[in-house]
């Protein structure tokens, strides 16, 4: 398990841990705090994804360090000869861009876990907006907010 998914995972168990102490606790969840964690659980999402950006960036660069223009070109979805929608094309670029690390000679298993982290950053966003819908619609349905 990569230390991103491990991150995650965290993040989601504490989410869940807060609004069921609070629950336990005081028999309903405020809404206020309902709120501020679901603030906090994205937010650390949005730090997860960026350092997982970050390290990226570096791991590429390390690899290929005459290429930092190439990377910015695909970040920003400046794509040469392809006519797909702009996520599309930076999602095009990002895996060949993965491809090329995962066959260079100077590769890591850190290398790995990153391109590993990059190819499943989708997946974890919908995990995460599955996480927060169902908590939603269960702290509704149950009326843990009266």
């Amino acid at each position: 398990m990569t230390f991103y998914r491990k991150l995650t995972l965290c993040a989601t168990l504490c989410f869940w841990g807060v609004l069921l102490l609070a629950f336990l606790l005081l028999g309903r969840i405020p809404f206020g705090l309902y709120v501020t964690a679901t603030l906090l659980y994205y937010g650390l999402g949005v730090a997860v994804g960026a350092l997982s950006v970050h390290r990226f960036q570096q791991e590429w660069l390390r690899l290929f360090p005459d290429q930092g223009t190439r990377y910015d070109d695909v970040r920003w979805g400046k794509g040469k000869g392809d006519f797909l929608p702009g996520p599309f094309r930076i999602r095009a670029g990002l895996r060949q861009m993965e491809n090329e690390m995962l066959a260079s000679p100077d590769k890591t298993e850190e290398t790995e876990q990153i391109v590993y982290a990059s190819r499943n950053a989708p997946f974890v966003l919908l995990v995460d907006f599955v996480v927060f819908s169902a908590t939603t619609c269960f702290c509704f349905f149950t009326c843990a907010f009266l």
